[in-house]
């Protein structure tokens, strides 16, 4: 046996010292060996020792550039190191000189997926799994990729065929189950969740777990779920924050918070946590409790740009103004990247009266981020406000809101006899007993997750009918590239969100905007006998009126009656919401957004 193979022995081994020795007396005899430098770069990345790991690979190479495992080693390294750059190249090049080298293929879709580029990650992981039909983490790393890149259905049976290869690996049995939310099969979610919790119970999973028992209705054991999410891990801001807001809408407020407090008392001293615990504070309101907590956070880190945020916003809601702009403006130069600190910012100026300065940021915030719509609606408060003559092309409300009725689907005779399957449909998913904190509507429930996920045939049926009604609405957007509604008309759509609200009698929607849509909407699916008398407006769509409380600077610009069957669309930089009712008959709509693919 020569030197090299019993340092290959010895390495296969785990007797890394042995490895070394041999090696190192190896390269004394023959000091440009590829195969020696390259076995003692392997040596070093074992030790942990990256940089002179990195050293002997490129030493390597240097003296025989075509070794594709050589290359594959130096790219893992770089990529550990954070040089992403080199690996790609490294990878790049094994596969050039060995195109069926699946390891390098995977390696690369891995780097690939942490750099967000899905489809380029697809196509190598694809690979891969070809190349290596039993490769379970490949395939699972494929499934990962396949629903970041919105391809669900591919992604679901990737993920099972990682699951069937891995069958004791705790992550391919998560990742199972999150490709089964992705495609609205919720109890196959469960059911690989709880598996997943069985080989090993990680706070990431017991949160997946809550969402699937959420999304199936089963709300006590959805809180269970992320009381256990967070025992496990008591620093999780989303695992409290998602407890919470079970305690809040099953309707248990006086639990509400507590965990974050408990966390906090035990020393669990993480910043992130408390500045969650302030965002929780200042979604009711608790606004000089939220100040406190933000004081500490401010005092330990410093500059942190979403602090600064939290408490510009604390004290804009406690109506100083002035000292919330001192905020806003610090943490916009902390993180200029932040389209919401920079709406943030825009809505304090506007409560302020600082139109003007309100019509500057905004319109920068719209060279900056121009589809984003939250600052394009501020921008046109502002424009109303200045006087700016393009306000009216822009919030054209009477013609780019559309009232429509929706055609019953085949077998139905009209549309008011398949709302009535639809309401049925739509009761047995409200399960919860109290409004989102997060969510504009007061006074009644939201549906949990995706709606338009949901397999039932009703809704299935809903989804085929309300296409062909949002296609009628975008074939007649004239061209105009200058528009931010028009300019964006294409004719393959897709939805960036969809949910049933249920209003009982005193609730409403708040003012607000959908800054990630594109086209909003409302279909009224039941509404109440008060919506139809004369000479009100009780609870009906009215737009135009912010959620700025500015006084006799607000101004309503049009109302929507609801009708059951009718679907309300208009852009969704519009503000919008609802005019309080008083009724023993529920107001229950289904809405959604849409954006162009």
């Amino acid at each position: 046996m020569t030197a090299l193979q019993a340092a290959v022995s010895a390495l296969q081994k785990g007797d890394i010292p042995s490895a070394c020795a041999l090696l190192e007396g190896a390269l004394k005899s023959a000091p440009d060996d590829p195969d020696a430098l390259q076995l003692m770069g392997i040596v070093h990345r074992r030790l942990g020792n990256l940089s002179e790991a990195a050293r002997f690979f490129r030493k390597s190479l240097k003296i025989n550039a075509a070794q594709p495992h050589t290359l594959n080693n130096l790219g893992i390294t770089t990529a550990t190191l954070g040089d992403l750059d080199e690996a790609k190249t490294c990878y790049e090049r094994a596969i050039a000189l060995a195109p069926q080298f699946a390891d390098a293929h995977y390696n690369l879709g891995l780097l690939l997926s942490g750099r967000n580029e899905w489809q380029s990650a697809c196509d190598r992981l694809k690979h891969a799994t070809r190349l290596q039909p039993k490769n379970g983490k490949a395939f699972e790393a494929l499934g990962i990729a396949l629903r970041e890149n919105g391809e669900h259905k591919e992604a679901l049976h990737a993920a099972q065929t990682a699951a069937q290869l891995q069958p004791n690996a705790p992550s391919a049995h998560h990742n199972l189950g999150q490709a089964c939310m992705a495609v609205g099969d919720y109890a196959g979610a469960a059911s690989a969740y709880e598996r997943a919790i069985e080989l090993n119970a990680a706070d990431v999973t017991w949160i997946g777990l809550g969402h699937a028992y959420r999304s199936l209705g089963r709300s006590a054991e959805s809180r269970n779920a992320y009381q256990k999410a967070v025992e496990l891990n008591p620093a999780n801001p989303d695992a409290h924050r998602l407890l919470n807001e079970m305690i809040w809408q099953t309707g248990d407020a006086p639990r509400y918070l507590q965990s974050f407090k408990l966390a906090l008392q035990r020393g669990t001293d993480d910043r992130r946590l408390r500045l969650a615990y302030a965002n929780e504070l200042l979604k009711i309101r608790q606004n000089e409790q939220a100040v406190t907590e933000l004081e500490i956070v401010l005092a330990a880190s410093g500059i942190n740009g979403d602090a600064l945020d939290a408490m510009a916003r604390a004290k804009s809601a406690a109506g100083d103004h002035r000292t919330a702009l001192e905020f806003h403006a610090r943490a916009m130069e902390t993180l200029p990247e932040s389209s919401l600190i920079l709406r943030n910012y825009a809505e304090t100026l506007l409560k302020e009266g600082e139109h003007q300065r309100a019509h500057q940021i905004t319109g920068l915030g719209r060279q900056r981020f121009p589809i984003e719509q939250g600052i394009l609606a501020l921008h046109t408060t502002a424009q109303r406000l200045v006087g700016d003559k393009g306000y009216h092309a822009l919030v054209d409300y009477a013609g780019l809101a559309k009232q429509l009725v929706v055609e019953p689907p085949p077998g139905y005779p009209d549309i008011e006899t398949f709302c009535a399957d639809l309401k049925a449909v739509l009761e047995t998913l409200h399960a919860t007993k109290a409004h989102p904190t997060d969510q504009t509507l007061r006074g009644g429930t939201q549906t949990f997750g995706t709606l338009f996920l949901n397999q039932s045939p009703v809704l299935q049926q809903f989804v085929v009918q309300l296409r062909k009604a949002i296609a009628s609405f975008i074939a007649g957007m004239p061209e105009d590239p200058a528009h931010p509604l028009f300019a964006r008309a294409k004719r393959d759509f897709a939805f960036a969100g969809s949910w049933s609200v249920r209003l009982s009698s005193g609730g409403f929607h708040t003012n607000h905007f959908h800054p990630m849509g594109w086209i909003s909407s409302a279909f009224y699916v039941d509404v109440p006998d008060v919506a139809a008398a004369k000479g009100k407006h009780d609870g009906w769509l009215k737009m135009g009126e912010t959620n700025l409380d500015l006084g006799d600077r607000e101004a309503i610009q049009r109302y929507i009656q609801p009708k059951v069957g009718t679907l309300a669309l208009f852009p969704s930089y519009f503000w919008h919401g609802t005019v309080p009712f008083e009724s023993a008959t529920p107001r229950l709509t289904i809405a959604f957004d849409v954006v162009p693919k």
